[in-house]
């Protein structure tokens, strides 16, 4: 198996991915243990590929934080052509992107 083509792609996915896992982890750590959660979902649908990241949070803690992970995440979801989609629910944040499927068998 191969992930990515011939313009870097599979090294703009891993960037991506370790940000959005990063961010889940260090939000996640603010949570008392017992209730901590990191979930990770990486699915291959047809021609396309969803990552969905959910992870706990605490809305009463704020977090230190410099904002260049959202702006890392949103340029490197548009050079793959998706868009992030986030949701915040009760103590729970996600984020799930759909792209074009990078991870194909070559024959």
């Amino acid at each position: 198996y191969h992930v990515g083509n011939e313009k870097s792609s599979a090294i703009k996915l891993l960037i991506l991915f370790q940000e959005i896992i990063f961010n889940a982890v260090k939000y996640a750590s603010y949570v008392p243990f017992p209730e901590r959660r990191v979930e990770i979902t990486l699915a291959s649908q047809g021609n396309k590929l969803e990552l969905k990241v959910i992870n706990s949070f605490d809305s009463k803690v704020q977090a230190k934080t410099t904002g260049v992970g959202k702006v890392v995440i949103d340029n490197f979801a548009r050079v793959l052509g998706c868009e992030p989609m986030v949701k915040t629910e009760d103590d729970a944040y996600s984020i799930s992107l759909e792209f074009k499927n990078l991870w194909r068998k070559d024959v």
